[in-house]
């Protein structure tokens, strides 16, 4: 107390004393230490001011504890220059304390905040930082702008889409809905959306909606297509088509989904139209099916009575013929013998007829026996068969390398046979029979072409070609029953082919059939 007591007193020597009061030394002692307490007044003011004036600043307790350490400089300074001539040196050590104190606690400060001040980002960083905020600024005002245009594309989507269109909420509630939605349904946008998904679904068709629904929240699927049954709010059924994808946010968190609903009754009436109609064609496909199976029952029957009630007399005439021209040739005149053997020769071409017949008619019941073999081979064996009935004509026949054929051989060997047959016999009365055989493969099929130097025939009467019992040349001048070709077209269409010709009078046929290459 003492020490605080005489804190003012002046009972020591002059610090002027020291200098001898020289003024050349007392002076820039006296002098310095007044400026140097005029700016430590000084410096803290302005840094008061600055602390007030920028509230923005971190750490202003820093200015603070800087402003009241240079303030005590300030006063230790003044006191200096006035223990010059008066000794209170008890003031001045308090002052020094104080300052030193004050210093002390700054230097602490200092310390502690050095790491959090360092962090302070300096003006260049803080220009980047700005600039490159700015640009996320800019980016994310692009991005509202294009997210606003996207909102108001959807939003005019939905309200003109001709198909009805919703967003409903993960709970089943209809958010958003458009005016088509609301027609399909006949409700009115506020009746809509004070109901659900589950109040317009049909009770039957609600758990597998549901079902649905919940693989979808659970990111099971994009989106799915699903048909429903909706009630109408005058309670009809309404069959409708949905196609419903869910929207989640950047966390994953499902936030609604999209629903688009097209009215399908229309084409599920005209589906069960249908499936009603199929099963009526498969019932009389069925009846028609047994109409055949007795039809054919019945052709099998009169396949055999023409083969055993009208061959057996045809036999009997032939033999008693041959008896009447063996017993009584003697007695018999020119004439007599000449109808005798004409009797026969109608007989045996009565049986082939009946013969060629027979085969016609079981063409379309005869099971196929499919296999690769080689038609080329068949042709040759065919041609050395027939070439003997003509021994005194010059034959020219050119078989090109003829690709594989695909089918029945014992029932195409027939339709081989008959082309032949017909180009030798037509072509008989040339002084050279000159035939060609040639294939190629077209459009997943193989074509063989039979071309003669024949009599040919009108192309006009090419429909008639194929037919039963039809002939274009007159029997005096070529024999046959008109069923050769018949019979010929009916197995290459059994095979799935195809069979036409090609001529003109007196300039030779093309006759061509196709086989499926498997």
């Amino acid at each position: 107390m003492e020490f605080f007591q005489k804190l003012f007193e002046t009972d020591f020597m002059p610090h002027g004393h020291c200098y001898f009061w020289r003024p050349e030394i007392l002076w820039p002692h006296v002098l310095g230490d007044v400026f140097t307490s005029l700016a430590y007044f000084v410096i803290p003011l302005l840094l008061y001011r600055f602390v007030k004036a920028r509230p923005d600043v971190k750490y202003p307790g820093v200015f603070l504890a800087f402003s009241l350490f240079i303030l005590c400089c300030g006063i230790t300074h003044l006191l200096a220059t006035v223990s010059v001539w008066q000794p209170i040196y008890r003031a001045e050590a308090v002052a020094k304390v104080t300052t030193a104190m004050v210093s002390m606690g700054t230097v602490g400060m200092l310390f502690k905040l050095y790491k959090p001040i360092l962090a302070i980002p300096s003006p260049a960083q803080l220009e980047q930082a700005n600039v490159k905020l700015n640009e996320e600024i800019t980016q994310r005002e692009r991005m509202e702008e294009k997210l606003r245009i996207r909102k108001e594309s959807f939003r005019t989507t939905m309200k003109y889409a001709p198909a009805g269109m919703a967003l409903v909420s993960p709970q089943g509630k209809w958010l958003q809905v458009n005016p088509a939605l609301c027609k399909m349904l006949g409700y009115s946008e506020k009746e809509l959306l004070r109901t659900d998904v589950a109040a317009v679904t049909h009770p039957e068709d609600l758990d597998r909606y549901q079902s649905t629904i919940s693989e979808l929240s659970a990111g099971m699927q994009e989106g799915v297509f699903l048909e429903k049954r909706s009630l109408h709010k005058n309670g009809n059924v309404i069959w409708a088509m949905l196609g419903i994808s869910a929207v989640f946010d950047e966390n994953d968190k499902l936030l609604h989904f999209i629903v688009q609903i097209l009215d399908i009754s229309a084409r599920k009436k005209h589906q069960e139209e249908i499936t009603a109609l199929n099963a009526s064609l498969e019932e009389k496909v069925k009846e028609r099916t047994a109409q055949l199976q007795e039809v054919n029952e019945e052709l099998e029957s009169f396949s055999y009575a023409v083969s055993h009630d009208l061959r057996a007399p045809l036999k009997n005439m032939e033999g008693m013929a041959s008896m009447l021209q063996d017993l009584y040739a003697p007695q018999l005149d020119e004439n007599g013998a000449i109808l005798i053997d004409h009797i026969n020769t109608n007989a045996k071409r009565m049986d082939r007829l009946i013969t060629d017949f027979l085969n016609f008619s079981r063409v379309g019941q005869q099971v196929l026996q499919k296999e690769q073999f080689d038609i080329q081979a068949l042709f040759e064996e065919v041609y050395h068969e027939l070439s003997p009935h003509y021994p005194e004509k010059k034959i020219d026949l050119q078989i090109e390398s003829l690709p594989a054929a695909y089918g029945d051989p014992g029932l195409l060997r027939q339709v081989v046979q008959n082309l032949l047959s017909n180009a030798l016999k037509y072509s008989s009365g040339r002084e050279e029979i000159v035939i060609r055989v040639k294939g190629s493969d077209e459009s997943g099929q193989t074509v063989y072409t039979v071309t003669d130097n024949g009599v040919g025939f009108d192309h006009k009467f090419q429909k008639k070609l194929f037919m039963m019992f039809q002939r274009l040349h007159k029997a005096e001048h070529f024999s046959g029953h008109g069923i050769g070709l018949a019979f010929s077209y009916r197995i290459v269409k059994k095979h799935g082919g195809n069979m036409w010709a090609e001529s003109k009078v007196d300039q030779g046929a093309k006759f061509h059939f196709s086989l499926p290459k498997s």
